[in-house]
């Protein structure tokens, strides 16, 4: 090959990576879900310090929803306009890390309702379906143990969809979706035993292969704004907002 060759074939791959560069940056700009990439256990803390001084100024019967970066990209202020929410999702957490902070975080307000929303983490560090299942009943028993009138909501683990866009089996990973709904049987089965109300949200994400609607997500994992509107009206369908 000659060199005029050899530069023409060094510029192409150039680039294609720089453009590729700019889309994975692009993607991730999007709906903020840049920081979910880059979320460091200094990061984690200082939310969670974030949340205790906040909590000072939360007035009572709140709803609080509680999980990950799901739950920390939602914008409850827009789609629960005049009710009393509070996010308390912080990006990148397994529900064993949602579990030590509840306390100071969740049940300090003494909330009237709390909404959990997590496991999808603790897939993509291989945590056995047993282990996810039990931490989340740990964190609904640790709520009743604080209040016996605070009502439980546990959503199901959201689908994914590996396949959306470039970036998604990257942020994908190992996750999958029989995975995830064997994972969320066993929320169901558990609900009443445990007294929660078990909301079915995967269902209505889902296109007609079982995967998160490519309408509804960014990369395959996060949603969209779309996803969150569709989420938002299966969760109004079951809850009361006051």
């Amino acid at each position: 090959m000659s060199d005029i060759r050899i530069k023409r074939v060094f510029i192409i791959i150039m680039i294609l990576f720089f453009a590729f560069a700019a889309l994975f940056m692009a993607t991730l700009s999007t709906n903020n879900t840049f920081k979910i990439f880059f979320t460091s256990e200094i990061d984690k803390n200082i939310k969670e310090d974030i949340y205790n001084v906040e909590n000072k100024y939360v007035s009572g019967d709140s709803t609080v929803f509680f999980g990950d970066s799901i739950t920390e990209m939602y914008d409850l202020d827009k789609f629960y306009k005049g009710h009393n929410v509070v996010n308390r999702g912080i990006s990148s957490e397994t529900s064993d890390e949602l579990l030590d902070r509840l306390t100071m975080n969740v049940m300090s307000l003494a909330p009237r309702r709390v909404i959990i929303l997590v496991g999808t983490n603790d897939i993509a560090h291989h945590y056995t379906n047993s282990e996810i299942v039990n931490n989340i009943m740990e964190i609904v028993t640790h709520i009743r143990y604080f209040s016996d009138t605070t009502e439980i909501i546990v959503e199901s683990i959201l689908p994914v969809n590996n396949s959306a866009n470039l970036l998604s089996k990257y942020v994908v990973k190992n996750r999958t979706n029989e995975n995830i709904d064997a994972i969320n049987r066993e929320l169901e089965r558990n609900a009443r035993y445990y007294d929660y109300t078990y909301i079915d949200t995967a269902s209505t994400l889902k296109d007609e292969n079982g995967n998160l609607k490519k309408d509804f997500t960014v990369d395959g994992l996060h949603l969209s704004k779309a996803g969150y509107s569709a989420l938002t009206d299966t969760i109004k369908e079951h809850v009361q907002f006051e």
